[in-house]
């Protein structure tokens, strides 16, 4: 798990089996348990996954709003 700490203006990271990622414009990390993210296993895993649930993932619609403008 990453944690940052404002006195040493640090990132610390200790294992932890929840994923994360920083987000610029959010400025905050978030971590796997708050999003949508998931393991995949087999190739069969994918075809749970639709192009719709795709699209309507928040961080595709900016990139598809960024590209517009």
């Amino acid at each position: 798990m990453g944690k940052f700490h404002h006195d040493d203006q640090k990132l610390h990271v200790s294992p932890y089996s929840n994923p994360a990622i920083f987000v610029p414009e959010l400025k905050k990390i978030i971590y796997g348990c708050e999003s949508w993210w998931g393991e995949i296993e087999s190739p069969e895993d994918f075809k749970e996954i639709t192009s719709d649930d795709i699209n309507n993932v928040w961080y595709v619609q900016l990139l598809k709003a960024m590209e517009d403008t």
